[in-house]
């Protein structure tokens, strides 16, 4: 599609070793349907996402991708998400919680 020694990208490089969404978003124009993947760094910015889906175009999939001090386990992981909640703890500072597919919860402070 590309040609030879082609490619959309090569590398992406984060900063931090702190989660962040793989979010599938699919938009039809015309009739045909079309995929874009993206990389969201933020709850907040998922949830502009979810608040912008028109009958054109929608989230189709989401997951979330955690670092191995985030999820528990000795690898980064990518699991489907289930549902991001957000609050503030009792000084008031910002609380995410993040469950996933298979049950899971991982809080964010």
């Amino acid at each position: 599609m590309f040609g030879a020694g082609q490619a959309q990208w090569h590398v992406v490089s984060r900063a931090l070793r702190k989660h962040w969404y793989h979010v599938v978003v699919q938009g039809t124009q015309a009739g045909r349907v079309s995929e874009l993947i993206l990389m969201v760094d933020n709850e907040h910015k998922l949830q502009e996402m979810l608040i912008a889906q028109d009958d054109e175009l929608g989230i189709a999939e989401a997951q979330v991708v955690t670092p191995p001090w985030m999820n528990r386990t000795s690898e980064w992981r990518m699991e489907p998400l289930k549902e991001v909640s957000v609050g503030q703890d009792k000084y008031g500072c910002e609380v995410s919680l993040i469950e996933v597919e298979s049950g899971a919860s991982i809080a964010i402070c």
